[in-house]
């Protein structure tokens, strides 16, 4: 297994009352305990977020051995105070050609509420 690494990163979003409106940027980062492997910011600013619909975040290349999974973890920002009510699920892509779905969690955005983590499973 220690060939096996993590080559592509993306969490889907699935609005659960009230969309995402335009406007309403996010940022995404993902971690490896304390250094940031990949993310962005102001990213979705243009796009509406339907609700009960499945929405995609941006997929990332990156190089992660799966050993280093154990302290993995997703943050995403809501660039502004506007609520939102999302379901979120993150998927690894390996060297091997599978795909996994590494975490998953219900997030409450709004007001000062504006960050949410979730801990990934990556093996």
């Amino acid at each position: 297994m220690s060939d096996l690494r993590i080559i592509k990163l993306q969490t889907f979003f699935y609005t659960n009352i009230d969309d995402k409106d335009k406007g309403d940027g996010i940022a995404e980062s993902y971690y490896w305990g304390n250094k940031r492997i990949c993310g962005n910011s102001g990213w979705a600013r243009d796009l509406r977020f339907p609700e009960f619909r499945q929405n995609e975040g941006q997929m990332f290349d990156v190089d992660i051995t799966v050993e280093k999974h154990s302290s993995m973890k997703y943050q995403m920002v809501m660039e502004t105070s506007d609520g939102w009510d999302v379901t979120v699920h993150t998927y690894a892509w390996y060297s091997d050609g599978s795909k996994k779905r590494i975490g998953a969690a219900n997030l409450k955005f709004g007001g000062k509420n504006r960050e949410n983590t979730i801990f990934l499973n990556a093996c």
